[in-house]
């Protein structure tokens, strides 16, 4: 079954603490793929909203195949020049970073976590 991203951030955008959300999809040993969103949270709910939290209220909201079994707390993303989440590298694929020309799926790790490190 496809997920497509858009989709579950477009529900994830309805929880009260989340200021952005970014998914893609990373490997996982029983279903082959899982569901993983980047969430940077508002202002007042730092420190008061888990993980956890996040992933019950998903299962809540959109069908079982769709929510993110990993939620992952970051405090800002990459953007555009037009004000969106830069997704990464030429099309760096969600299946290690590799490059796929432009064509397919989003990075398992956001674009900005590498240059963070240098």
């Amino acid at each position: 079954m496809k997920v497509w991203p858009a989709e579950v951030e477009s529900i994830l955008y309805k929880h009260p603490a989340i200021k952005q959300a970014y998914v893609v999809g990373v490997p996982d040993p029983k279903r082959g793929e899982t569901v993983k969103a980047f969430v940077i949270l508002k202002a007042g709910y730092k420190g008061k909203v888990a993980e956890k939290e996040i992933i019950k209220w998903s299962k809540g909201e959109m069908a079982a195949y769709k929510y993110p079994r990993i939620v992952e707390f970051i405090g800002q993303f990459l953007m555009t020049s037009s004000g969106k989440i830069m997704a990464g590298a030429a099309g760096a694929s969600k299946s290690g970073g590799k490059n796929t020309g432009g064509q397919g799926k989003r990075r398992s790790v956001p674009f900005f976590t590498f240059f963070q490190l240098w």
